[in-house]
């Protein structure tokens, strides 16, 4: 399998959406729905490839805004979810009370579970739940390639101020979730975050960021709002 990755971003929040692809038998997935769908929409037209699902790595807004005009595009192709997020989906609830923006409620959500893979056609990702950021939030793993959401910025974890957020969580996660994985993904044509465009290191120095995941977890380390403001020595694609 030869797999191709794209990304657009919106010129709002510089939000990605990625497009994954299986270049044998064009199967495709749309990972996140940014405030431009139209240009997912040209690219896929572009690659000539037939998208078998939408995945979401958690409903902020800004991840989810564009999925109602990418579904009148793509047709009712499945939704893919974490549960603790999928009513945000169904039933158009937001997820923020800071940013009660609604989105129109979609029929067709399945669910992203960690431990059991997700096929969308040819193609399988692992998923790896990784909350924290947002109760949903979801790393996805398909070969070498990893889409970390909001867990991870450049230079510093996702924000965790918000009233359901969690930032010890959020720590947790990429520590038992992400560092754990091998080295070789762990390296700068591997990771792929949300807010970010260009390709570089995921973890230039893993002894000292992991000294600073200890503190940070300690029962005397940060916690809740400042969380987010923690640098963690993280520099993604």
């Amino acid at each position: 399998m030869s797999i191709r990755i794209t990304a657009t971003a919106d010129r709002r929040y510089g939000t990605n959406s990625y497009l994954v692809e299986d270049e044998d038998t064009k199967d495709a997935v749309v990972i996140d729905a940014n405030f431009e769908p139209e240009q997912m929409v040209r690219l896929i037209r572009e690659r000539g490839v037939t998208v078998r699902a939408i995945l979401l790595t958690h409903t902020d807004v800004d991840h989810v805004a564009g999925l109602a005009e990418l579904l009148q595009s793509l047709g009712p192709v499945p939704v893919a979810v974490h549960d603790a997020e999928r009513a945000v989906i169904l039933e158009g609830k937001p997820l923020r009370s800071e940013f009660a923006i609604a989105t129109p409620p979609i029929g067709n959500v399945v669910s992203l579970e960690e431990g059991k893979p997700f096929q969308a056609g040819s193609l399988e990702f692992e998923v790896l739940h990784t909350p924290g950021h947002s109760p949903g939030g979801v790393t996805l793993r398909i070969g070498d390639a990893l889409f970390t959401g909001d867990a991870l910025f450049a230079g510093s974890v996702g924000r965790s101020d918000f009233r359901n957020s969690d930032g010890r969580a959020l720590l947790h996660g990429i520590k038992t979730r992400l560092l754990t994985l091998p080295e070789e993904l762990q390296q700068e044509e591997h990771v792929c975050s949300v807010h970010l465009s260009g390709s570089k290191r995921l973890d230039q120095s893993p002894d000292r960021l992991l000294v600073y995941l200890k503190t940070a977890l300690s029962p005397n380390g940060p916690s809740g709002p400042l969380a987010h403001y923690l640098v963690a020595i993280f520099e993604l694609c």
